[in-house]
């Protein structure tokens, strides 16, 4: 639990490695994953890098490959049906030993030419194909559209093809005598656009044409948009050179295709042969080349996820080379990197493996570094926890070494899960469901499960554990369904004579709610109290744990001025206002108003608003046990106290150790100044002689200065650390939000856990009415076909708005107080997630399909 509850101890550290063994070097921490590494120039655009021609050649390769699935994505058969490859196996050792990505890149061009010269070709011989089938159908459409008007062709044949007598060719018939330059335009039109077609003809040509149509009786392929499409055959007859220019127009626009057509039937047939023959010669070359574009799809699918999982691995190692800094003089890179610490020796394993497989003579070099910065947040989380972790990094990631609120979360989530949607009934569907999620895990991930199943399967523990919680819940209600169960018998008889009931002497029900009160007339009183009191002590313990894990970080950071002036005025503030309002709800738990000469049970609310506003005297109607009045202004005393104590010290304080440390910093740098100067004189002294050198400055004298120099770098931050920064207004300002959203907040904090009293009920009433209002009319028609319907439409309200957007609901809430009310106590949660460059994220995006 320990790297759970705080993230794992970073160190930040400086690698010296030789150029000619980056690579294999940077493979090496690769494998392991345990490096996340600092951008060394962060000023430095992305075309200005070392590593930017490979960057560009991976991209290159990254665009390849993704035009090599698209191609496997559209490759369909003769017929139009999508065609599944089926890769043949493939040589363990060509996926485990791929070539260098210089010569891989070259074979990654030559396939997407041969492929591309493929496609076009496909697509062209595709093209005729759909040409000669339209002009199949074209030409068998045409014999009846011809024999239908038999004086047409007879014109024609004696005046040759596309002329003929000229003829005053009216919409109602004609004089073919007088007819002079006859012709005829014929070719195929989608069936959709054939009513717009007819009319803009009639328009355009004021009734001078004969037209004529006949359905293709199968769908057929566009030549032009190779889309299925049902289609008709035209024929028009029109006279003059213009007529024909103006219908080849139009028929343009329709996207109509013209086709040519002899008006001679033995030429008709002998075309038609030509073109059958033709298609099935066609059909042939394209099978054949069909077959070997499946072949070259087929050889790259199967290595396809191999590729795009080198080619990520290259990718990751030239962008970490790339926030490495070039050291002309030495030829080495210099990188600086975070590594969990107990990692390190690995690391070391790792540099020492990548050099040996460079083969330098050289050593990479690691060598640890203060820490500087904020480290980044390494949680290890396994298949349990990764959910919960999730809520958590919704709201925002720890800050490095801040306390973690998972282990509490994996607690505290289902439970008030469980209080807000309590019911047996509901959550033992819920825990059936979850189960069967729990045992077919590991096929659903086989299976390649994606989107919303996926998350629930990822959630699975999180599900099961808020179905137990709202068993648990339903337990302590004594609900299932909404109606009540009693299985130890309660602890209530009943006297019908005056309506009311009696307590059996010393008998308690052993679990949960007395089933009795579920028939009383005063149910819904006793739920409110009960519910809403049980509320209130739940939000006050769940923010006092809040404010002890503060504790823990503050001992963590050892944050002296917290404690004192945060932590304790936080906890006296809540205790002796909430927490004393806790204390009075339990003892009136405890206490028996019944009893005969008890006093009266007195409003708990009512008692707090006096006891805050008149303090100093204690009204006889709120009195409960013997020095309450002492207590409660002691209690107040100690909550106004609290106030100022969170807000004056703490300021006041650090503002002094602003001006101290100002002045110890002055001391320090006079002191420094004046030692470099003795030193100076001492070495002009020595060096005073024959021969003057003033080289002499740079050699064995000078290590006094320059170490004096790194003790100062050391304790002042050198050039890689400002300042302290301190504004007292911006330190009071902060403060005083800060004392302000406390107080206020633990009033809106504890009244926010109301909302578990208000869903629980909601709840609950909705699954009696659902009850009383549905299944109980049902059994009141005696009839079991409508008992049945009841019974559907109840199941039906059960699933679909208890089940669903209830638990949905109730999820919400519970998810807003754990990130309002109960981790605003102490989670900053402005850190950042440790990603070290990792092969093992590669292998799990490539398999997953997320990149």
């Amino acid at each position: 639990m320990g790297s759970l509850y705080r993230s794992k101890a970073m160190q930040l550290v400086q690698l010296f490695m030789q150029l000619d063994a980056a690579h294999d070097t940077l493979d090496e921490l690769g494998k392991i994953g345990a490096v996340q590494f600092r951008d060394l120039n962060p000023d430095v655009t992305a075309f200005q890098r070392n590593f930017i021609n490979e960057i560009r050649t991976v991209d290159e390769m990254e665009r390849i490959l993704r035009y090599f699935h698209d191609q496997c994505l559209k490759l369909k058969d003769l017929d139009g049906t999508e065609n599944v490859l089926l890769p043949g196996p493939v040589p363990v050792d060509e996926l485990n030993n791929l070539p260098p990505i210089s010569e891989l890149v070259n074979h990654f061009r030559d396939l997407e030419n041969e492929l591309s010269v493929l496609t076009d070709n496909q697509s062209v011989l595709d093209r005729n194909l759909n040409e000669l089938i339209e002009l199949k159908w074209i030409l068998e459409k045409a014999s009846s559209l011809f024999d239908e008007n038999p004086i047409m062709p007879e014109i024609l044949r004696n005046q040759g093809p596309g002329k003929g007598p000229e003829l005053n060719f009216m919409a109602g018939g004609g004089d073919i005598e007088s007819a002079m330059n006859f012709s005829y335009t014929i070719g195929a039109i989608a069936r959709s656009k054939v009513p717009s077609f007819e009319k803009i003809l009639w328009r355009v040509m004021r009734g001078n044409l004969y037209l004529k149509i006949a359905e293709i009786d199968d769908f057929i392929r566009d030549p032009v948009t190779n889309e299925l499409m049902e289609k008709s055959v035209f024929l028009i007859f029109h006279q003059g050179v213009r007529a024909k220019t103006k219908v080849e127009k139009i028929c343009d626009a329709f996207q109509a295709n013209l086709s040519p057509c002899p008006n001679n039937e033995e030429e008709r047939r002998g075309l038609y042969r030509q073109i059958v023959t033709r298609i099935e010669d066609l059909t042939h070359v394209i099978r054949r080349t069909s077959l070997h574009r499946r072949q070259v799809l087929s050889a790259i699918l199967v290595r396809q996820d191999k590729w795009k999982e080198y080619i990520l691995k290259e990718k990751g190692i030239y962008h970490s080379l790339n926030m490495c800094d070039y050291d002309v003089g030495r030829k080495c890179l210099i990188a600086e990197a975070w590594v969990p610490t107990e990692a390190i020796d690995v690391v070391r394993d790792a540099l020492n493996r990548g050099s040996v497989r460079a083969g330098t003579t050289t050593p990479a070099i690691l060598r640890l570094l203060p820490n500087k910065g904020n480290p980044p947040t390494y949680q290890p989380v396994n298949s349990f926890t990764s959910a919960f972790q999730d809520i958590i990094y919704m709201y925002g990631v720890a800050r490095y070494q801040e306390a973690n609120p998972t282990p509490f979360t994996i607690v505290t989530f289902p439970f008030l899960f469980g209080i807000m949607f309590g019911d047996i009934g509901h959550g033992f569907l819920m825990t059936l469901l979850t189960l069967y999620i729990l045992f077919a895990a590991d096929s659903l991930y086989k299976n390649g499960v994606s989107g919303m199943m996926k998350n629930l399967v990822d959630s699975r523990y999180l599900l099961f554990f808020m179905a137990l919680g709202a068993v648990f819940g339903g337990i302590m209600y004594n609900e299932i369904f909404g109606l009540t169960m009693d299985i130890f018998g309660s602890a209530y008889t009943w006297d019908l004579d005056e309506s009311h009931a009696s307590r059996v002497s010393g008998y308690v029900y052993p679990i949960g709610v007395d089933p009795a009160w579920k028939l009383a007339t005063n149910e819904l009183d006793f739920y409110n109290s009960l519910k809403m009191k049980m509320s209130v002590v739940i939000g006050v313990v769940q923010m006092s744990v809040g404010i002890f894990v503060s504790l823990t970080n503050h001992i963590h950071f050892k944050n002296k001025l917290s404690i004192f002036f945060e932590f304790i005025p936080q906890i006296l503030f809540l205790w002796s206002i909430f927490g004393y309002m806790c204390f009075l709800i339990v003892f009136k738990w405890l206490t028996d108003y019944s009893v005969e000469g008890a006093m009266a049970s007195p409003r708990l609310l009512n008692l707090m608003i006096s006891m805050l506003l008149s303090p100093f005297k204690l009204d006889p109607q709120y009195y409960m046990y013997h020095g309450q009045h002492g207590v409660q202004l002691v209690l107040v005393i100690i909550a106004a106290i609290s106030v100022p104590w969170m807000l004056i010290p703490k300021p006041v304080i650090l503002f002094v150790q602003h001006k101290l440390n100002q002045r110890r910093r002055q001391r320090e740098l006079e002191a420094f100044e004046s030692s470099k100067d003795v030193e100076l004189s001492e070495i002009v002294e020595t060096n005073i002689g024959d021969s003057f050198d003033p080289d002499n400055l740079k050699k064995p004298h000078a290590a006094p200065a320059k170490k004096a120099e790194e003790h100062h770098d050391h304790h002042h931050g050198g050039d890689d650390d400002e300042e302290e920064h301190f504004e007292l207004d911006e330190v009071v300002i902060h403060q005083v939000i800060h004392t302000i959203e406390f107080v206020l907040g633990c009033v809106s904090n504890t009244a926010s856990y109301l909302r578990l009293w208000a869903l629980s009920l909601a709840h609950s009433e909705l699954s009696k009415v659902f009850w009383d209002h549905v299944m109980m009319m049902g059994f009141g028609m005696d009839n079991f076909f409508m008992i049945f319907i009841c019974w559907g439409v109840w199941a039906g309200l059960t699933i679909g708005v208890l089940m669903m957007m209830e638990s949905m609901s109730a999820s919400l809430h519970a998810l807003r107080l754990h990130w309002v009310e109960f981790q605003n106590k102490f989670y900053v949660g402005d850190g950042y997630i440790f990603e070290p460059f990792s092969y093992k994220v590669i292998a799990d995006q490539v398999r997953e399909g997320t990149v």
